[in-house]
Order: C-alpha cells, then structure tokens, then sequence
C-alpha cells in the first residue's frame, strides 16, 4: 500500500531531470467518500475501486514492488502512520494491514519510569519501564519491570497509561512542547485541553507522543471556575453544581472540587463530572 503525495496535482510539475518522472493518480482519487469519476470500476467490497490501471483500497493505491528493490524503513513519519491507521479503521476486520509489520512511528518516545500497558494476544499486562534498548532497528524494545519481573518488551507492544485528567506534555512530532490536560480518549489518541482559555479540544497527540508532568498554576485561574456541571458517577451521581477549586493530585490526576445545589461541597475526578448544556 502506498500513500497519496497530495501537493501534486494531476501531473508532476518540469523537473530538471532527462528521466521523466511516472503519471501520478490525481489526488481525487485516494478519498473513497467523495470519488465518484464516471471511469470508476467498482469491486464488490466497499471503499475498492479501480482506475484506469489503478487500484485503490481504503484511500490508499495498492501496487507490486519487487522485494530487490526495498529495504526496511527505520521509522514512519506521523502523518504517514495516520493514513494508515484510518485506512485500517475504514477496513474493518479485514486483514489489510497489519500495523504490527510497519516501522516504529517516529513521534513515539519512552523514558525509564513510564507507567505502561502491555498488549499481547490473550490479555494486557501493567509495568514500568526501565530502559530504552533500540539496537535492533527493525524491533527497538523497552525492558520494563512487570510485577517484579524484568521482561523485555517490543515497542509496538506498549501502550502508555494515560487517563482522562491527567496533565501531559508532548514530547515528539508536530505538537512538541505543547501541555495541557487529557480531555477525551479514542483508542490511542488523546485529546488535550492546552490552556485557561481554552473552550475544550484544542488538538490531538497519540498516547505515546507524551509524558506527564505538573501544572504550574502559580500564575494562572482556576480553570473552568463556577462552569455549572452534572455529577455523573459516585455518590453524588445526578446531582448539579459549579465547580470551585481544581487542583492536581500525587497521582497527577485532576481533583475537581464541586459545590452542589445542596450547599454540599464534592471533590471528583475529571471523568465524573459533564458540563451542563
């Protein structure tokens, strides 16, 4: 599977070069929602179609390389890994892609002290990690510490164990240096709240693009002070108020303090409580 290169358009611009550089695809093509060219030949599953000599599958052009002519990639740039991670979504249960067999994606980072899940075939596991050991280029791997037991682990087999209100800080890829707290999860991906101003979802960053860290709101507002909520779990669970106090716990998780209607004061994490609309 190949991806788009979507700055060109139907054909490539003078190149300087005797060689004349192949016909690419226009880019209209690698959108199976939105292509509908007349010329299309559709194939009986969905999101496969063909163009011309052309095959497309999933938003991505399917073609034969001769296995002389490859060689192992050390690493995938983000937004080449997204393609390929959505193509994979649109596929279903369909074994078109195995994420497993592509290069450790670039914007991936793990330091020792890393609280980590391990994914496996038949359960997930919990440990720390000790070590980054990235001499095997094609499968770098982290030791970390499971329950007591030293296991060395493949890198595309951890998963960093970040939950809802946490506070993290990117550390790789387009967004580096960038914080903010944890304020949805899909998956592997986060989506964090950048500042005091902030209306809500200010970007995206994968799980493994961060680290935690600790707020400074020495300078700062309490954010989302006297914002009117709905308690949605524990033992105030239906029960409305204004939030009056946020502040970080040793496990630098958000402690969100509510006043309810009751004139009662409730401290909650952040994935109890909903804004009221």
């Amino acid at each position: 599977m190949v991806v788009p290169r979507l700055h060109f358009t139907d054909e490539d611009g003078p190149s300087s070069s005797k060689r004349k550089l192949p016909y690419r695809p226009p880019p209209q093509l690698f959108n199976p929602a939105k292509c509908v060219h007349e010329q299309l030949i559709r194939h009986k599953q969905e999101h496969v179609y063909s163009y011309k000599s052309w095959r497309f599958e999933y938003g991505l052009q399917v073609k034969i390389f001769n296995h002389s002519s490859l060689r192992p990639s050390r690493a995938i740039a983000p937004s080449l890994c997204r393609l390929f991670m959505d193509a994979k979504s649109m596929a279903g249960t369909s074994h078109l892609i195995e994420m497993s067999s592509m290069p450790l994606p670039s914007f991936w980072r793990f330091e020792p002290g890393d609280q980590v899940i391990i994914h496996s075939d038949d359960f997930r596991r919990f440990g720390k990690v000790l070590s980054f050991v990235g001499n095997d280029i094609r499968n770098p791997a982290c030791e970390v510490d499971v329950g007591g037991e030293i296991c060395m682990v493949p890198v595309r087999d951890l998963e960093k164990e970040i939950i809802l209100g946490h506070y993290i800080e990117v550390v790789a890829g387009v967004h580096l240096g960038r914080k903010g707290f944890v304020v949805g999860k899909s998956d592997t991906l986060l989506g964090i709240c950048a500042g005091q101003d902030s209306t809500g979802l200010d970007f995206r960053v994968h799980v493994n693009s961060v680290k935690l860290t600790v707020p400074d709101f020495s300078h700062t507002k309490i954010p989302w002070l006297d914002v009117e909520v709905t308690v949605e779990s524990g033992p105030h669970a239906g029960s409305t108020g204004s939030v009056k106090d946020v502040t970080v716990t040793s496990a630098r998780s958000l402690a969100i303090t509510v006043r309810l209607s009751s004139g009662q004061d409730c401290v909650v994490g952040y994935h109890a409580v909903r804004e009221r609309r």
